[in-house]
């Protein structure tokens, strides 16, 4: 691990597995001991149950197909900064008997959500950075309804922070509905 890495104490790492001449998990372990409150992300193109495993076992707290868009790694970093794991790859049963937690995230577990029109028009004006005030008011609804809607939203999208909502629901093309 280079000394930079030691002086600067980085929040969160991204770790290429297919780096040349180095065990990626290896560097995994070595960071995980020596700057213990940094967040490895795993950047891979292998599905191996093995892989997924040894890196979890090594530290990490994302792991993520290389093929992810940039504006999706960034909410990734940004979530696994919050303290979100991430699991972009399809997984066995074995891995949630073996990692789950309360923040675990599976990626392909949202595929089969559905936004009504008014949950995706509230999350739509929501990533726009609306307050609920404001979105009740362009909707012309209550506020309360719109918490309502929010927290129907978070729960069918297993997400903990609107963010993680916003995140997940672009991932799984739900917002693009609602324009």
């Amino acid at each position: 691990m280079g000394k930079r890495s030691l002086e600067y104490k980085p929040d969160v790492i991204l770790i290429d597995t297919s780096l040349t001449n180095i065990d990626a998990f290896e560097l995994m372990k070595t960071i995980s001991s020596q700057l213990p409150l940094a967040k490895i992300i795993t950047l891979t193109h292998s599905q191996a149950s093995s892989d997924l495993y040894a890196s979890l076992e090594a530290g990490a707290r994302a792991y993520v197909s290389k093929s992810t868009s940039m504006e999706s790694l960034i909410q990734i970093i940004r979530l696994v900064n919050q303290g979100t794991v991430i699991i972009s790859q399809p997984v066995s049963e074995g891995l949630l008997s073996k990692f789950t937690s309360p923040n675990v995230v599976l990626g392909q577990e949202a595929k089969t959500v559905a936004l009504t029109r008014q949950e995706q028009l509230v999350l739509s004006l929501v990533e726009q950075g609306s307050t609920n005030k404001d979105i009740a008011s362009t909707l012309v609804i209550s506020e309360h309804t719109v918490k309502v809607h929010m927290r129907n939203i978070m729960e069918k999208l297993h997400a903990n922070t609107r963010q993680q909502a916003i995140f997940f629901a672009k991932d799984q093309g739900l917002l693009n509905q609602a324009h």
